[in-house]
């Protein structure tokens, strides 16, 4: 069974997905994957620089912050370089199913744009992991040193947290007044029920 965990900034998706890990599940971090694909996947090099030009590389590095000005300044360019990334992403989740042992039969997917990535369709279950607007604020400004100003601006450009649970098959709560080891608990008896 795949499972696909979501969630805003500083919710705790990254967290239970550690947890998960930690316990014995086998976890692909979407973002962490993303980036070594990009950097290593010689056809999605080729038509990200076809896209972008020889500009979105320096050698063998991904030029990130330049490709960010292009493609938030030309929404176009933006939905180009998602439709070469995502499926790439997409089929490197289904080879690492294959080929990843995990407990209980259960693969995690954490992916902060899990919907958006259409990554939510390989999915059996998908998981939203939610908190307090304010607790997201101060996580987030204290794992990333950024002000609350710049974290509040990035949760503009995501998904609310009521959106994530109307979609999900199962909503957690991650508010603090528990530890992630029982959310990640609770997560395991509802899916292995």
């Amino acid at each position: 069974m795949i499972v696909g965990i979501t969630g805003g900034i500083g919710a705790g998706k990254t967290f239970l997905a550690q947890t998960l890990k930690q316990m014995g599940y086998a976890v692909y971090n979407s973002d962490v994957e993303a980036k070594r694909i990009i950097c290593q996947d010689a056809e999605v090099k080729e038509q990200i620089i076809h896209l972008l030009g020889d500009n979105a590389y320096h050698g063998e590095q991904y030029n990130t912050s330049w490709v960010a000005t292009q493609v938030f300044e030309d929404t176009n360019k933006l939905k180009q370089l998602n439709a070469i990334v995502h499926p790439a992403v997409r089929n490197d989740i289904k080879r690492w199913v294959q080929t990843q042992p995990t407990l209980n039969h259960l693969y995690f997917v954490e992916c902060a744009i899990l919907y958006e990535s259409q990554i939510d369709t390989l999915c059996d279950v998908c998981v939203a992991i939610v908190a307090p607007m304010q607790l997201r604020i101060k996580r987030a400004t204290q794992r990333d040193q950024s002000s609350p100003q710049h974290v509040q601006a990035r949760m503009q450009t995501q998904c609310t947290d009521e959106q994530l649970c109307q979609r999900a098959d199962i909503c957690l709560n991650n508010d603090g007044k528990q530890p992630i080891q029982v959310l990640a608990n609770l997560l395991l008896e509802k899916l292995l029920k």
